[in-house]
This record gives C-alpha cells, structure tokens and sequence, in this order.
C-alpha cells in the first residue's frame, strides 16, 4: 500500500505519460503539476496529434481532454484501442 506522496512520486518517474489538451493555458497548468510526478511526459495538442505520437512513443499511461477539435479523446482513445487493447 502506498502511504505518502512522495512514494507515489517515487513509484511513477519512470512512467511515459502521453498529455493531450487543445486548451493552451490548462495544458501549460496541469503540465506543471504533470511533472512533480512523471519524467517522462509527451505533450499532444488535439486527438490527431496524440494518436500520431502514441504511435511514435512507448506510452504507460494517457491523460486526455474529452472535447477537442479534429479528433475529440474518447475517438483518440478508439483508435489506440484498435491499435494496442492494453
């Protein structure tokens, strides 16, 4: 069982985490606090961007916006799921 934060932060460095946000502001925030837990964050800007770079990266975990232009996450999340179930 995990107790502290900092033993979460410890548990997650090695996690490759893929961000996707279309939002600006909020990607530039929550990337900030993204990296007080992971070293290793890909940053997408819309549900096209992310697939492209899930293809391109080994990705542990994704975080994504749910309404986004050009490809919205659940559609982004769709085509991943074709791609790799896991």
């Amino acid at each position: 069982m995990i107790n502290n934060t900092q033993e979460i932060i410890e548990l997650s460095q090695d996690i490759t985490v893929l961000y996707v946000e279309d939002n600006e502001q909020a990607r530039i925030e929550v990337l900030e606090m993204l990296k007080t837990f992971f070293n290793h964050i890909i940053v997408a800007i819309d549900g096209i961007d992310g697939l492209a770079k899930f293809t391109q990266y080994h990705i542990d975990l994704i975080i994504t916006d749910i309404k986004m232009p050009n490809m919205d996450g659940l559609s982004m999340i769709e085509h991943i799921r074709k791609k790799n179930i896991n």
